[in-house]
C-alpha cells in the first residue's frame, strides 16, 4: 500500500516516459488491433466463399493451429531474439491475409486460416516473455500490466474500425489490408525497439531499479515514523 501510494512519482511514471516501453506496448497494441478485428470478423469473411459450415471448419483451424504454434514456439523460443520471433510471428500473419485476399479460393482461404492461426497463440505470450529479459525482474508485473493494460483498450476498437470498413468500401477487401498495415507496424515497431532494448529516452533499466529503490526507501520511511 505505501509503494503504491508513491507509484505516480516512481518506476510506473518513468516507464511511460521511456521509449523502450512503448516499443513493446505499442507493438502489440498493433499487433492484437489486427488480430482481435480479424477474428472477430473472420467466420463472415470466409462465409461467401466457403459456405457457413466450411467457414466454421476453417475457423476450428485457426484455432488448432494457434494451439500448435503456441506449443511449438516454446520448444526454441529461448534460444532465439523475442522479439525478432515477434516479427516473424507478425510476418506470418501479414502473409496469411495476403494470401486469402490475392487468392480467395476454397483452398486457399484453408491454408490462409491455418497459417493465420499459428501466429495467434502466440500474440498472448510474446509480450510477457520480451518484458522478461528487457526489463528488472521485480517490475515484471508491473510492466506487463501497464503493457496489457494498453493492449486492452486499444485492441478493442479492432472489430469496430474492420466493420466500418466494410461497410464503407462493401468488400473486406480494404478490411484485410489494414490488417496487414497494422501487423507490418507492429513488426517494424518490434524491431526499431531493439535498439532501446538497453536505454531509451535516458531512463534505463538502472533507472527503473533506482526509482523503485528510492520509492520503497521513502515507504520504509513512512513505516518507521509513527513509532518514532
Amino acid at each position: 500500500p505505501a509503494y503504491s501510494a508513491g507509484f505516480g512519482r516512481g518506476p510506473r511514471a518513468a516507464l511511460v516516459r521511456s521509449l523502450h516501453f512503448w516499443s513493446v506496448s505499442g507493438t502489440f497494441a498493433f499487433a492484437l488491433l489486427a488480430q482481435v478485428g480479424f477474428l472477430t470478423h473472420q467466420l463472415t469473411f470466409l462465409n461467401p466463399a466457403l459456405g457457413l459450415e466450411r467457414a466454421a471448419l476453417a475457423v476450428s483451424l485457426t484455432t488448432i493451429a494457434a494451439i500448435m504454434g503456441r506449443v511449438g514456439t516454446g520448444f526454441f523460443i529461448d534460444r532465439i531474439d523475442r522479439r525478432v520471433a515477434t516479427a516473424c510471428n507478425l510476418a506470418v500473419q501479414a502473409a496469411a491475409l495476403a494470401l486469402m485476399l490475392m487468392w480467395p479460393s476454397p483452398a486457399m482461404l484453408f491454408i490462409g486460416s491455418a497459417l493465420y492461426g499459428l501466429g495467434v497463440g502466440n500474440m498472448v505470450t510474446f509480450p510477457s516473455l520480451i518484458v522478461q529479459v528487457e526489463f528488472p525482474r521485480e517490475s515484471f508485473n508491473q510492466v506487463v500490466g501497464l503493457v496489457l493494460a494498453v493492449n486492452q483498450f486499444t485492441f478493442a476498437f479492432g472489430p469496430g474500425i474492420l466493420g466500418w470498413a466494410r461497410d464503407r468500401w462493401g468488400s473486406y477487401d480494404a478490411a484485410l489490408l489494414i490488417c496487414i498495415a497494422w501487423a507490418l507496424a507492429a513488426a517494424a515497431v518490434v524491431l526499431l525497439g531493439m535498439r532501446g532494448a538497453r536505454r531509451a529516452e535516458g531512463v534505463d533499466l538502472h533507472d527503473l531499479r533506482r526509482e523503485r529503490g528510492r520509492v520503497d526507501a521513502e515507504a520504509d520511511q513512512v513505516r518507521v515514523e509513527p513509532g518514532q
